[in-house]
């Protein structure tokens, strides 16, 4: 792909699916080039482009894939799900919650990992 100074990518999760959403200037040459890559998909609700998470869009765009939570992690994270659940928290409070403690723990490790 041409240069990538133009755009700006976020991993992300859409409609259940692992998406890179892809953010640039409103320019048609930019929209053409993204159009050009195969199962580029326009969402009118995010205002963006995205395609689906692939190591293959991963090495295209140059997107390093970092596992951020390991095993000991994830399992933390699946007992915070199950004791807000105990406590019973509706869906959508677990899912806000179990995110917000992601994040933190995603950022905690990328400070170990810095250091």
């Amino acid at each position: 792909m041409e240069s990538l100074e133009h755009f700006t990518f976020k991993p992300s999760v859409y409609k259940n699916q692992k998406v890179i959403f892809i953010y640039f200037e409103k320019k048609y040459e930019l929209i053409k080039i993204i159009k050009s890559i195969e199962g580029s998909v326009w969402s009118s609700k995010k205002t963006a482009w995205y395609i689906s998470d692939t190591p293959e869009h991963r090495k295209l765009f140059n997107i390093k894939l970092i596992e951020i939570l390991n095993e000991q992690g994830n399992l933390e994270l699946q007992k915070f799900k199950n004791y807000l659940n105990s406590k019973r928290y509706s869906q959508n409070t677990i899912k806000t919650y179990a995110d917000a403690l992601q994040s933190f723990l995603i950022f905690r490790a990328c400070l170990n990992f810095i250091q």
